[in-house]
């Protein structure tokens, strides 16, 4: 990526990712928290709205070679991707944060949290020398990309004819070209409910900013459709991607100075403080041992995981599950799946403590 677009483009669209996750609190160990708790799936709509946001723009742009934008490409998932995101979960659940978490986290003043990053770092690079974790050579293209890839440059007269004739290329045409547009159908119903909610509140870009939180069906719209734009571009632009080529530029593994990460992770945080300046809750808290510790060892448990998996769920969200990558959606369900079943096992045992 050029210096200017790096200055003129990534910078801006980082701050703006950083911003909205400071304002929508978006976290996966907060909505499975929720789930766990109360039954209710608010926070998982909106990081599923925030997917969904994705895909939406992710196809038309790559279908028409708008841009340098690529669909996310895919490892085949396996045991390891299942038990990768299980202790994704787990290292989530022990930072108290999943990625985003520690971003929103960290800007809000919560600096036990910062140790997570640098761990983050380090496990990803124990990870990526275990031996069991996929490698480039292994990617294969999603359905999507295939289908896109097949019908690229093709006429709506073209696109017609390779249609109607019936065979696994038209049929996936088809089926993607369905969910795209029940995904569009939710989309215009989530966006017409969210502008007749600021209508009728009567608010303006200044209230929005100044907002002490935003719905998260708002949050997840500005997250994936700015986020997956800069993922699609195949820049590690946001920090825990950052943070590994930063490592392994400094450690002397990588000759040149990865520039894109380093503005990209660094606007990503000054979006995050930005916001939460802006919401007047700011609380510096010094690092706490036990937090710092459990934030030292969570992290270095996420980066291990992610290199396994092969990814974080701020890719998950909003890369892989929008190209409709098999190793991310896998992913992402077993980490779910595991920090619902890590929370409810919490709860009983609360309550069976408070029942004693």
């Amino acid at each position: 990526m050029e210096t200017q677009t790096i200055f003129t483009v990534l910078a801006p669209l980082a701050f703006a990712v950083g911003f909205a996750l400071q304002k929508g609190n978006v976290c996966s160990v907060l909505a499975a928290r929720e789930i766990a708790q109360t039954g209710k799936a608010v926070r998982l709509k909106g990081l599923l709205l925030a997917s969904t946001w994705a895909f939406i723009i992710l196809l038309p742009v790559t279908w028409y070679n708008i841009g340098p934008f690529q669909l996310s490409q895919q490892f085949i998932p396996g045991p390891i991707t299942i038990l990768a995101g299980m202790l994704y979960a787990f290292g989530c659940y022990l930072t108290g944060a999943c990625i985003f978490g520690i971003c929103s986290r960290t800007t809000a003043g919560h600096i036990s949290f910062l140790f997570a990053i640098p761990a983050m770092a380090f496990g990803a690079i124990l990870g990526q020398s275990s031996g069991y974790a996929p490698v480039a050579s292994e990617r294969t293209p999603t359905i999507a990309a295939d289908v896109i890839f097949q019908g690229s440059g093709l006429s709506l007269s073209d696109l017609s004819v390779s249609v109607l004739s019936i065979n696994a290329q038209s049929i996936s045409a088809l089926c993607i070209g369905a969910l795209w547009l029940i995904a569009l159908i939710w989309l215009a119903k989530s966006a017409y409910k969210i502008f007749r909610s600021h209508q009728r509140a009567g608010v303006t870009l200044r209230n929005l900013l100044f907002q002490s939180r935003w719905r998260s069906a708002f949050a997840a719209a500005v997250i994936g459709l700015v986020g997956t734009l800069l993922f699609a571009t195949e820049t590690a632009w946001f920090y825990p991607a950052a943070t590994v080529r930063l490592g392994l530029y400094f450690t002397g593994l990588h000759s040149s100075f990865p520039l894109d990460s380093a503005v990209g992770g660094l606007s990503v945080f000054a979006g995050g403080i930005a916001a939460a300046l802006m919401k007047g809750r700011v609380v510096f808290r010094p690092p706490h041992l036990l937090a710092s510790i459990q934030a030292l060892i969570g992290g270095t448990v996420i980066g291990f995981a992610w290199a396994h998996i092969p990814g974080g769920n701020d890719s998950m969200v909003l890369f892989q599950l929008p190209s409709l990558a098999l190793n991310g959606i896998v992913a992402y369900v077993s980490m779910l799946l595991s920090l619902i079943a890590i929370e409810k096992a919490k709860q009983h045992a609360l309550n069976k403590i408070s029942q004693s």
